[in-house]
């Protein structure tokens, strides 16, 4: 199975990865032609929110929230009338990776991230 796998991406020939130039599986060595796809298209890539949502890894989403404790005394994030549930002072608003509204507290000694 292994093997099968290597072969579908490593040329025999030459031993270097292989390109797709239409139905056309190439070397990329020697540029000859190895095979030719007859069957179903080739996926190269996966396609993801199919939907309109925004599938975002949890783990860039937890290191951006941490990032913007930072934000909160930068004067280009703009503050709303929301207020932090920590410590009741105004907030400033973004958008994490996945687009959701974050609001990060004003309070440099709260910075709080909700």
């Amino acid at each position: 199975m292994e093997n099968d796998l290597i072969n579908m991406y490593i040329s025999k020939c030459c031993n270097t990865f292989m390109i797709y130039d239409g139905i056309n599986a190439k070397c990329t060595g020697c540029k000859q032609t190895l095979f030719t796809i007859n069957k179903d298209p080739l996926t190269i890539s996966l396609r993801f929110n199919e939907e309109g949502s925004n599938t975002v890894n949890s783990n860039i989403i937890e290191a951006y929230r941490k990032l913007a404790r930072r934000f909160s005394s930068d004067p280009t994030y703009e503050i709303c009338s929301k207020k932090c549930p920590k410590c009741d002072n105004l907030s400033r608003y973004a958008r994490d990776p996945s687009g959701k509204l974050i609001f990060i507290c004003i309070n440099t000694e709260c910075r709080n991230v909700f």
